[in-house]
């Protein structure tokens, strides 16, 4: 699975661990929001900088930038391959998940994949 991180700039120390989990996993993890290095991965300065398919976009943001993270990944989708939207716990966006569902995305609300990505896969 690929996954893109949509996340603040600076990144929390707080948000460090989840990431790190889904960097301790098979899966390959590319980050987006103002350039630079996240952990050791470089970091795009926006989704469209991404050039290598994504599976999944992570928002790491608050619950209002969640729309303008998943209207980038619609119009995204296609170039990218992009499948589904995962918002972090605590971001609740009704609208963008209403548009991410409606371009056919999978949405996942109020959520961290490092923890229920282990609880779905069985381990």
């Amino acid at each position: 699975m690929r996954i893109c991180c949509a996340r603040p700039a600076p990144l929390p120390l707080w948000a460090h661990p989840p990431i790190r989990a889904v960097q301790a996993t098979a899966w390959r993890v590319f980050c987006w929001r103002a350039g630079g290095d996240l952990l050791g991965q470089p970091v795009a300065a926006d989704l469209a900088a991404i050039t290598r398919p994504v599976d999944v976009v992570d928002i790491f943001r608050n619950s209002e930038a969640a729309l303008d993270v998943v209207r980038a990944a619609i119009r995204e989708k296609d170039r990218l391959g992009i499948k589904a939207v995962w918002m972090q716990l605590g971001v609740i966006n009704e609208v963008a998940a209403t548009e991410a569902a409606a371009a056919g995305l999978t949405v996942v609300m109020d959520r961290c994949p490092a923890i229920e990505w282990p609880r779905l896969l069985g381990r």
